[in-house]
């Protein structure tokens, strides 16, 4: 059981990095457009995190954030890369950053669902959250894509 809360607390780090990467590329591009998608991506980052803070708690856990250590932790140094990447302004390094961050959390995921959570009813659970990331990390590819054409 411990293993199953180390795992869903690694997640939760990455879900709340996600959230405030997020709001970070909102606060950075001068995108009407790409704020408003930015600050949904960020609301669903939050939620996950609350979805997995339920579930620790009710496997016996509590709520911590691996951005210290652990083989994992890379997540958060790349959403922190952003405040690097977002001195410029410029949405294609935010979107490229952000499609970068969305990219690392897919590959958690990835780790996660091929593991011994497979087995479990955490399965079903944690395939919804790695669908919502990857639904965005298309649309921030489509769009980073899209602003090649336009220069």
């Amino acid at each position: 059981m411990e293993h199953y809360i180390k795992q869903l607390q690694h997640l939760y780090s990455i879900a709340e990095d996600g959230k405030q990467g997020y709001l970070r590329a909102a606060e950075k591009t001068e995108s009407n457009e790409l704020k408003e998608l930015f600050k949904q991506f960020s609301n669903e980052r939050e939620a996950i995190a609350n979805d997995i803070a339920v579930k620790i708690s009710r496997y016996g856990g509590s709520v911590q954030s691996d951005e210290n250590g652990g083989p994992l932790g890379i997540i958060h140094r790349n959403w922190l890369n952003i405040k690097t990447a977002f001195t410029s302004n410029n949405d294609q390094v935010i979107l490229e950053t952000c499609k970068n961050g969305d990219l690392a959390a897919l590959d958690a995921y990835d780790d996660a669902l091929q593991g011994d959570l497979l087995y479990t009813s955490l399965k079903k659970f944690l395939t919804e959250h790695r669908l919502i990331i990857r639904e965005a990390f298309d649309k921030i590819d489509q769009l980073y894509f899209k602003t090649f054409k336009e220069t």
